[in-house]
Protein backbone atom coordinates (compact mmCIF):
# COMPACT_ATOMS: atom_id res chain seq x y z
CA UNK A 1 0.00 0.00 0.00
CA UNK A 2 1.29 3.43 -1.06
CA UNK A 3 1.90 6.92 0.52
CA UNK A 4 -2.18 8.56 0.45
CA UNK A 5 -3.07 10.76 -2.15
CA UNK A 6 -3.76 14.64 -1.37
CA UNK A 7 -7.34 13.52 -2.57
CA UNK A 8 -7.59 10.75 0.94
CA UNK A 9 -5.95 12.90 3.14
CA UNK A 10 -8.37 15.61 2.58
CA UNK A 11 -10.55 13.19 3.01
CA UNK A 12 -9.41 11.64 6.00
CA UNK A 13 -8.95 15.73 7.63
CA UNK A 14 -12.64 15.96 7.43
CA UNK A 15 -13.72 12.64 8.64
CA UNK A 16 -11.38 13.08 11.58
CA UNK A 17 -12.89 17.33 11.71
CA UNK A 18 -16.63 15.47 11.50
CA UNK A 19 -15.55 13.65 14.64
CA UNK A 20 -14.62 15.51 17.09
CA UNK A 21 -17.75 17.13 17.36
CA UNK A 22 -19.09 17.53 20.44
CA UNK A 23 -22.61 16.08 21.55
CA UNK A 24 -25.50 18.56 21.37
CA UNK A 25 -25.54 19.66 25.56
CA UNK A 26 -29.15 18.73 25.52
CA UNK A 27 -28.35 15.45 24.99
CA UNK A 28 -25.28 15.45 27.35
CA UNK A 29 -27.71 17.09 30.04
CA UNK A 30 -29.66 13.95 29.24
CA UNK A 31 -27.42 11.01 29.51
CA UNK A 32 -25.72 12.75 32.63
CA UNK A 33 -29.68 12.56 34.58
CA UNK A 34 -29.37 9.13 33.84
CA UNK A 35 -25.58 8.49 35.48
CA UNK A 36 -27.19 10.90 38.43
CA UNK A 37 -30.53 8.70 38.44
CA UNK A 38 -28.05 4.95 38.23
CA UNK A 39 -24.97 5.85 40.38
CA UNK A 40 -24.92 7.30 44.41
CA UNK A 41 -23.77 10.54 45.04
CA UNK A 42 -23.73 12.57 48.33
CA UNK A 43 -26.98 14.39 49.06
CA UNK A 44 -27.21 18.27 47.66
CA UNK A 45 -29.73 20.44 46.78
CA UNK A 46 -31.05 21.49 43.38
CA UNK A 47 -29.50 24.61 42.84
CA UNK A 48 -26.04 22.25 44.18
CA UNK A 49 -27.46 19.62 41.39
CA UNK A 50 -28.03 21.78 38.43
CA UNK A 51 -24.94 23.71 38.91
CA UNK A 52 -23.15 20.47 38.73
CA UNK A 53 -24.98 19.06 35.86
CA UNK A 54 -24.34 22.59 33.95
CA UNK A 55 -20.54 22.65 34.79
CA UNK A 56 -20.22 18.66 33.83
CA UNK A 57 -22.28 19.62 30.61
CA UNK A 58 -20.35 22.31 30.02
CA UNK A 59 -16.86 20.74 29.85
CA UNK A 60 -18.34 17.70 27.78
CA UNK A 61 -18.81 20.11 25.04
CA UNK A 62 -14.73 19.71 24.64
CA UNK A 63 -14.74 15.91 23.84
CA UNK A 64 -16.35 14.24 21.01
CA UNK A 65 -19.95 13.19 20.78
CA UNK A 66 -19.34 9.24 20.22
CA UNK A 67 -16.86 9.43 23.36
CA UNK A 68 -19.10 11.12 25.87
CA UNK A 69 -21.48 9.04 25.03
CA UNK A 70 -19.31 5.76 25.58
CA UNK A 71 -17.81 7.41 28.55
CA UNK A 72 -21.31 8.03 30.30
CA UNK A 73 -23.31 5.21 29.58
CA UNK A 74 -20.48 2.98 30.85
CA UNK A 75 -20.97 5.52 34.21
CA UNK A 76 -24.53 4.07 34.39
CA UNK A 77 -22.61 0.75 35.58
CA UNK A 78 -20.27 2.16 38.34
CA UNK A 79 -21.76 2.39 42.12
CA UNK A 80 -20.75 5.93 42.22
CA UNK A 81 -21.10 9.34 40.65
CA UNK A 82 -18.02 10.03 38.69
CA UNK A 83 -15.52 12.57 39.62
CA UNK A 84 -14.59 14.94 36.94
CA UNK A 85 -10.65 13.87 36.72
CA UNK A 86 -12.31 10.32 36.53
CA UNK A 87 -14.18 11.39 33.22
CA UNK A 88 -11.56 13.11 31.66
CA UNK A 89 -8.97 9.91 32.34
CA UNK A 90 -11.04 8.21 30.38
CA UNK A 91 -12.09 10.83 27.52
CA UNK A 92 -8.29 12.06 26.98
CA UNK A 93 -7.06 8.61 25.25
CA UNK A 94 -9.91 9.43 22.08
CA UNK A 95 -9.43 13.06 22.09
CA UNK A 96 -5.87 13.12 21.87
CA UNK A 97 -5.72 10.28 19.33
CA UNK A 98 -7.61 11.99 17.14
CA UNK A 99 -5.36 14.83 17.87
CA UNK A 100 -2.44 13.34 16.56
CA UNK A 101 -4.37 11.70 13.88
CA UNK A 102 -5.40 15.11 11.98
CA UNK A 103 -1.82 16.06 13.52
CA UNK A 104 -0.32 13.67 11.19
CA UNK A 105 -2.60 14.08 8.32
CA UNK A 106 -1.75 18.23 8.15
CA UNK A 107 1.89 16.72 8.07
CA UNK A 108 1.28 14.62 5.06
CA UNK A 109 -0.87 17.38 3.39
CA UNK A 110 2.25 20.21 4.06
CA UNK A 111 4.84 17.30 2.63
CA UNK A 112 2.52 16.34 -0.23
CA UNK A 113 1.90 20.34 -1.25
CA UNK A 114 5.05 21.36 -1.28
CA UNK A 115 6.32 18.03 -3.24
CA UNK A 116 3.50 19.60 -5.31
CA UNK A 117 4.68 23.14 -5.49
CA UNK A 118 7.80 21.78 -5.83
CA UNK A 119 6.98 19.91 -8.87
CA UNK A 120 5.33 22.88 -10.73
CA UNK A 121 7.82 25.13 -9.97
CA UNK A 122 10.47 22.63 -11.72
CA UNK A 123 8.27 22.35 -14.68
CA UNK A 124 7.87 25.87 -14.59
CA UNK A 125 11.30 26.49 -14.94
CA UNK A 126 12.19 24.11 -18.00
CA UNK A 127 9.47 25.59 -19.50
CA UNK A 128 11.06 28.73 -19.20
CA UNK A 129 14.18 27.13 -20.21
CA UNK A 130 13.12 25.66 -23.11
CA UNK A 131 11.22 29.03 -24.34
CA UNK A 132 14.18 31.26 -23.93
CA UNK A 133 16.38 29.37 -26.14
Amino acid sequence: MGEPTRDQLLKAELTVIASQSPLPKTDIMDLLFEVKLLTASRTMDDNELKAQLEIYATKLLEFPADCVKQVLKSACNDKWWPEWASLVAKLSPYDQTRKMLLREIHKRLSINQTEHTRGQTTALGDFMNVKGQ
